[in-house]
């Protein structure tokens, strides 16, 4: 451990800050003009690392959840592949080509924009 003195300020601000043997004290020197600072505001001086730390947590979190619900969300083509077994299975489709049923049913789609 140091001896109680006069020592180069740990925080950069000043020239040197008074170490009392166990911990800094507010006494600081700059330029041979002494005060007083409180070693307590020294530790504002890292908030941005703590602020930098919680977005990336957050965009980590953000991410993985993004991943699940991209994973398991039903996509279209499922669909697509589904309703063609429904109409093959329902006679709907016969071996000759569509029905003018599943035709006129097309057709509509087709018109609606669907």
């Amino acid at each position: 451990m140091l001896d109680p003195g006069w020592y180069a300020d740990p925080t950069g601000r000043y020239e040197a800050r008074y170490w009392d043997g166990l911990k800094w004290t507010g006494h600081i020197s700059h330029y041979g003009a002494t005060g007083n600072d409180p070693i307590v505001r020294a530790k504002f001086d890292r908030l941005w690392i703590r602020v930098f730390s919680k977005l990336v947590l957050w965009l980590v979190v953000l991410g993985f959840l993004f991943w699940m619900v991209k994973s398991y969300w039903p996509n279209g083509e499922e669909n697509d592949s589904n309703q063609t077994e429904i109409i093959e299975s329902s006679g709907l489709l016969s071996e000759q080509g569509a029905s003018p049923l599943l035709e006129s049913v097309t057709i509509g789609r087709n018109l609606n924009g669907v």
